[in-house]
């Protein structure tokens, strides 16, 4: 009986402790780090041409829920134009993620910030990526480019 309460409370503090980490993992995380993280996994989610990043909820992680809910309703009544979060229509996938620059983070108040995003070997392609700071950490909210 001893010994089932001792393996039994070494369960129940492993577990706290791994959800302990994983929050603090998500608070540590700055703005620059997570458009890096998301631009690499969506043009990965990207290559195979019958995938489609939007749809699959891993994008929960990166991207407010509001966002990705308006972009599954306007894909759903084919308004996106091009790609919501390259800000385009023909990308080499393989370039743009090796030319992919994410750049320090303009914070425009403590829950608001900017990060401008460089792309291309001689087209630079630019891209602003807004992010909101939620209590699971920073998320993207909305993504604009920049014309020259």
């Amino acid at each position: 009986m001893k010994k089932t309460l001792n393996i039994l409370c070494m369960m129940i503090f492993c577990c706290c402790m791994l959800a302990y980490n994983n929050r603090a993992i998500a608070a540590q995380q700055n703005p620059q780090e997570l458009v890096r993280s998301f631009y690499i996994w969506y043009i990965e989610e990207n290559k195979d041409l019958g995938n489609v990043p939007i749809k699959n909820d891993e994008m929960y992680k990166y991207v407010y829920p509001c966002t990705v809910k308006k972009l599954r309703i306007d894909m759903k009544q084919s308004k996106l134009n091009g790609d919501h979060f390259l800000r385009g229509n023909d990308f080499s996938y393989e370039d743009f993620k090796k030319s992919l620059t994410v750049h320090a983070p303009v914070s425009i108040s403590d829950s608001i910030a900017l990060v401008p995003v460089g792309v291309g070997f001689t087209d630079k392609l630019r891209i602003v990526v807004f992010l909101q700071k939620t209590t699971e950490g920073w998320r993207i909210i909305k993504v604009e480019s920049i014309y020259y």
